[in-house]
């Protein structure tokens, strides 16, 4: 049962776990977009499940970051992370060939978008890192001035 006084960043789930969650979101996206593209409700092309895997990839990108809070390890948590979004962007954008039928190659700024991603993960965490630890030392001279040690 979720306590609903518990922050989400006091839960620490793990990336791997977060990637199953987008997986499943990029999937049933598709599925509403391939299924609106069917009925005429809307003019969804190939490109429409690149454009879902990629936005969000970068959404997973954003919300690991910070859920890299509430880590212990931040070094486990980094790599875990990192491989972690090498398996989205693979599986996602395996999902995306299956529904489009077209390979990424036809949606040049898509892989483009992928790689541009993927260095700005590893800079949303050195940039969570940083200021975790920043935070941190704060708090140390914060105590270290009122005397607390």
């Amino acid at each position: 049962m979720v306590n609903s006084d518990k922050s989400i960043f006091e839960y620490n789930i793990p990336p791997f776990v977060q990637v199953g969650a987008v997986l499943i979101l990029i999937l049933v996206f598709i599925l509403i977009s391939s299924g609106a593209g069917y009925l005429g409700i809307s003019d969804a092309d190939s490109g429409t499940p690149w454009l879902i895997a990629v936005s969000l990839s970068f959404f997973f990108t954003i919300a690991n970051s910070v859920m890299s809070l509430a880590s212990d390890n931040m070094n486990k948590y980094w790599v875990q992370s990192i491989l972690s979004y090498f398996l989205l962007a693979f599986l996602g954008g395996g999902l995306a060939y299956l529904f489009s039928g077209d390979s990424m190659d036809l949606h040049g700024s898509y892989k483009w978008l992928y790689v541009m991603f993927g260095m700005g993960h590893i800079f949303f965490l050195a940039l969570i890192r940083t200021l975790r630890k920043i935070v941190t030392l704060a708090k140390e001279q914060d105590s270290r001035l009122r005397g607390e040690d």
